[in-house]
């Protein structure tokens, strides 16, 4: 997190407790911090009754309309108390009003409390002057909402762990504090792109936990791979344009030129698409760029409020190695990146010429991939010691070109500056040089889960934390981390999107204190055995690494579901976890049934890796009767908890282990 104090250093250390559901409740265990501020010695609320209005400017934004309900939506459910909200073209603000100004309200402005225009879109400033608090952001309002919720945390205590896992505490009275902070986030833009916020998003789950819907800004859908597909597809282009295409060559008048040694007239190639068809050949030429912009300006005016487009290269690993590909990267392009770029800098030329005309108020940015054989830029090392753009044609010649960095083989078990990584990071460092000074944005695309074995924990739970830090260290700002967006997993998904979200608002943040105190508040009596599960599951890549002298999340297809890492001894190790887990919520059953029904289905969503486990790898450890109660077991709560796939192409899990009964 990128924080500037002006006065007063920001702690933010939140008190860790119990908690029923979303209806605030009195802490029962032992408070871990406070708030860090210095009371003003006014309070927002006393004895359940306020002075205070919330102050709106005469035409809020949307945002600022929001961050005024949900500080009014929270401490009325922690205080029953809320704060009438008043316009300033109707309402006086003198110098001992109780006020709390949201947004650009002119009184702010008279009080010279205003951002300095560098924000980024998510950050705000806060302060405290006398009996009065400002909260104001740059941009449309949307950091006004972010500081609210940092204001009901440092008041009333407030944590957002999953829509039905709020935490606030009750109070009759309600302290404000002295605060004089401008805060921005490690990243700018974070979005998870997971079954939680994906097929199953709620605009409040994603505002409170401070992330983005991927699909709110881009066009198509959110569809990354559009070369081929939405952009010159493959079903209208490819029989008139497909690899052996030629076209006759034209002298300067439009005649056909003539070969002087065979007398026929002379062809030159006229293909769009590479050899196999899956990508399209890049150096085409304009008229093939022509088209192209022709499909992503109808878009634009299909989405007139989407932001970015992506031209994104299709999901293959297989390039265009045409002649003239070839030859273009031995002369000047050096690398399929560098083929891109030049692919791009046509196609833009087109559409920014379109958008200058017809609507040069919209902020567009147009989208590539640096992604598998483009992973790598187009450079050579300069005189300057640093990575320079190989040729001036892989230039990138319009501003609004944005690059996406998905550097797909990671190895998320270990630091981006590992050895492991020594590709991934030199390819980053090398992007960072080549867009040193200008207005092209980089943004980065991350992996999340284990695309082969979804039914198995992603174990990057120690380095999410530290590639994070090093990716916004190098000025990243824009993160977009992909998980199974298709389908749910019995992988720690509430808990991981808490925390991840966290680390990616501030990446100071302890990865295992926030871990601690999420399953305090979700799992709550059996708190203690989910985290030993979880401590046992990370233990056992350890283990079976050191073992089998193989790493078990060196990529995002490295084989997590190996029956010599969740071993007959480990699954049973792993059943007696779950069996003191129940044990320990077992009181609910008559004191609180409901609270029994949800706690049960929280540790019974996790204990479905080792029913799998069980039946992939130990069938034969049971007798029919108990083959078939596993395998029933399985396909109900897989059915009830939205997990319908084992792999991102794999089966699905209903049915998936029914040859098993008999």
């Amino acid at each position: 997190m990128k924080t500037r104090i002006l006065s007063l250093i920001f702690v933010l250390v939140f008190s860790v407790s119990a908690l029923a559901s979303f209806s605030g409740c009195k802490r029962t265990e032992e408070e871990v911090g406070k708030t860090g501020y210095e009371k003003s010695g006014y309070q927002l609320v006393k004895d359940c009754a306020t002075d205070y209005v919330i102050l709106l400017p005469e035409d809020p934004t949307q945002n600022e309309l929001l961050a005024a309900e949900e500080l009014n939506y929270f401490m009325e459910a922690a205080t029953a108390t809320s704060f009438p909200v008043v316009y300033e073209n109707s309402y006086t603000v003198f110098d001992s009003t109780s006020i709390i100004s949201i947004g650009d309200t002119a009184y702010a402005d008279s009080k010279n409390i205003k951002t300095d225009g560098t924000l980024d879109d998510s950050g705000y400033i806060m302060k405290t002057v006398r009996n009065q608090l400002f909260i104001r952001s740059d941009g449309d309002g949307q950091g006004c909402i972010y500081g609210i919720y940092d204001l009901l945390e440092t008041s009333i205590g407030y944590r957002y762990y999953y829509v039905d896992e709020i935490y606030y505490e009750e109070k009759d009275t309600v302290d404000l504090y002295k605060y004089d902070i401008v805060e921005d986030p490690s990243f700018d833009f974070r979005s998870m792109s997971t079954w939680n916020a994906f097929l199953k998003s709620r605009e409040d789950y994603l505002r409170r936990t401070r992330t983005s819907g991927y699909n709110a800004l881009w066009a198509w859908g959110g569809n990354v791979h559009t070369q081929t597909y939405k952009i010159l597809p493959k079903e209208e282009w490819f029989e008139q344009y497909k690899y052996g295409t030629v076209k006759e060559v034209l002298d300067e008048d439009g005649n056909p030129v003539i070969d002087e040694k065979t007398g026929e007239v002379k062809t030159t190639p006229n293909h769009w698409f590479s050899e196999t068809g899956t990508q399209l050949c890049w150096t085409a030429g304009d008229e093939m760029y022509m088209e192209a912009a022709r499909d992503i300006i109808e878009q634009i005016q299909t989405e007139p409020f989407k932001k970015y487009f992506m031209v994104g290269q299709a999901d293959v690993t297989v390039f265009c190695s045409c002649p003239r590909c070839t030859e273009a990267k031995e002369l000047w392009a050096l690398n399929d990146a560098g083929l891109q770029i030049n692919f791009i800098n046509g196609v833009a030329r087109y559409v920014n010429a379109w958008i200058d005309e017809n609507c040069p108020e919209r902020d567009i940015r147009l989208v590539i991939f640096a992604y598998y054989d483009t992973e790598e830029p187009p450079v050579k090392m300069g005189d300057n010691g640093k990575w320079v753009p190989y040729d001036e044609r892989v230039i990138l010649t319009e501003d609004n070109v944005d690059i996406y960095f998905a550097p797909i083989y990671t190895d998320y078990s270990v630091s981006l500056t590992a050895v492991e990584n020594e590709k991934i990071y030199s390819n980053l460092l090398k992007w960072m040089d080549f867009l040193e000074g200008k207005d092209n944005d980089f943004l980065l695309y991350t992996y999340d889960t284990n695309f082969h074995h979804y039914m198995y924990n992603f174990n990057n739970f120690d380095t999410f934390k530290e590639q994070a830090k090093q990716y916004s260290d190098l000025g990243v700002d824009y993160i977009m981390s992909l998980g199974a967006t298709l389908t749910n997993q019995p992988c720690f998904q509430e808990m991981r999107y808490f925390v991840e979200s966290q680390i990616l608002w501030d990446t100071s943040k302890n990865y295992d204190e926030l871990v601690d105190e999420f399953m305090l508040h979700f799992y709550k009596d059996a708190s203690a055995e989910i985290r030993e599960y979880y401590d046992f599951t990370r233990m056992r890549y350890e283990q079976a690494s050191l073992i089998n002298d193989q790493s078990y999340c060196d990529d995002i297809y490295s084989n997590i579901g190996d029956r010599t890492i969740w071993t007959e001894g480990t699954v049973e190790t792993i059943d007696k976890i779950f069996k003191r887990a129940y044990q320990k919520i077992e009181h609910y059953k008559n004191e609180d049934p409901e609270m029994y029904e949800k706690l049960f289905n929280r540790i019974k969503e996790l204990e479905l890796t080792n029913i799998y486990s069980k039946l992939k790898f130990y069938a034969a450890n049971y007798t029919q009767s108990e083959k078939n109660a596993l395998v029933d077991e399985f396909n109900y709560y897989a059915v009830k908890f939205d997990i319908n796939r084992v792999s991102e192409f794999g089966g699905a899990t209903v049915g998936y282990f029914d040859d098993i009964k008999k």
